[in-house]
């Protein structure tokens, strides 16, 4: 790279990791945050638990930046699969179509993160935004 600056994330789990307590995960933070650029949460339906995640890590001591990770607009059937697979499983729930969150994700079997985004900038807790497309970049069709 001529020039730049290389800058590495650090995995962050709003909602906990399968395999680890929060605090392992907390105090793993604290030892290699000098080797990071920022934290990038994973995958995460809820603004609410990403932005007191990211009050947490503060209040604990982790200066790193926050970056939120959202889902992009992908169809509502392909976005449960891979958040299933990839284990988001606690934050499927907000997909549920019945709930008044489930309706505001979902347009027209689509999940769109605007809701998600906005709540997200009025929190004023995350630096910006890590967007996972799962290679789906065509975007709902109308």
């Amino acid at each position: 790279m001529s020039g730049g600056t290389i800058r590495a994330g650090v995995a962050g789990y709003p909602e906990g990791h399968p395999g680890q307590s929060e605090l392992h995960m907390l105090d793993a933070l604290l030892e290699k945050q000098h080797l990071a650029s920022s934290v990038v949460t994973q995958l995460c339906f809820s603004a609410s638990r990403v932005q007191w995640y990211a009050e947490t890590l503060r209040r604990e001591g982790v200066r790193l930046p926050v970056w939120a990770g959202v889902a992009g607009a992908v169809p509502r059937a392909h976005l449960i699969s891979l958040a299933t697979k990839i284990g988001v499983g606690p934050s499927l729930k907000f997909l549920d179509r019945r709930g008044p969150l489930g309706r505001r994700l979902l347009k027209g079997g689509h999940y769109s993160p605007q809701s998600v985004l906005a709540e997200l900038q009025c929190g004023g807790l995350v630096e910006g935004i890590h967007l996972y497309t799962f290679n789906h970049l065509a975007g709902p069709t109308n």
